[in-house]
């Protein structure tokens, strides 16, 4: 079964956000580029978690300023 229809309206909402705080405020709402970078990490320590059988951890420097 597709995806699609069944989160395409929070998609459509989630793009809608974004669109309108551009509008508005002239900044963005919604995940940032770190935010992608901490699902990234996160993906790769569940594979190797699934691969190893046992707990991995998340290993995340600091936050740089840049993505304050």
């Amino acid at each position: 079964m597709s995806w699609m229809g069944r989160f395409l309206d929070a998609y459509d909402t989630e793009l809608q956000d974004w669109a309108d705080a551009l509008l508005t405020d002239g900044v963005p709402r919604g995940p940032s580029a770190w935010d992608g970078y901490v699902a990234a990490v996160t993906a790769d320590a569940c594979i190797r978690s699934q691969q190893s059988g046992r707990e991995e951890p998340v290993g995340l420097p600091v936050q740089p300023a840049f993505y304050r």
